[in-house]
């Protein structure tokens, strides 16, 4: 859960306005738990995993000479129909192991998460503490 109840509060808090972007993810991720906006890390590693996938399948696709030199197996072609199966396997598994392990880190992050806090109140509180100590 987000620390602010509204977007002026957060403007307030930062200092600055919100991005288009900020202002979308405020909106969305307001009242939604932390379990399922960490849930959402699979969706986006998916999301990334695909998108860094694509230059290799636009080079494969139009076999460029100049590229050639480069492959492990140049006399090897993959269709496009052989990348969809790869990708498929690919997300397949990676959802199978990613995903339980996601959900599984779930309480040690969240531990991790509530150690920092106190770990920054804590500092905060021993800087106040010696500036109060100081004599002019």
């Amino acid at each position: 859960m987000l620390p602010y109840e509204t977007i002026e509060e957060a403007e307030a808090t930062l200092g600055r306005g919100l991005s288009v972007a900020e202002k979308v993810w405020f909106k969305y991720s307001a009242n939604k738990s932390d379990f399922l906006l960490h849930f959402h890390n699979i969706l986006f590693l998916c999301f990334f995993y695909s998108l860094a996938s694509l230059p290799y399948v636009f080079i494969e696709l139009n076999r460029p000479n100049k590229f050639k030199k480069y492959k492990i197996q140049p006399k090897v072609e993959n269709t496009f129909r052989d990348m969809i199966k790869c990708y498929k396997y690919v997300i397949h598994t990676f959802v199978l192991t990613v995903g339980p392990l996601q959900i599984i880190s779930y309480p040690s992050i969240k531990g991790y998460q509530y150690k920092t806090k106190v770990l920054k109140k804590t500092s905060m509180d021993d800087t106040k503490s010696h500036q109060n100590d100081k004599v002019d």
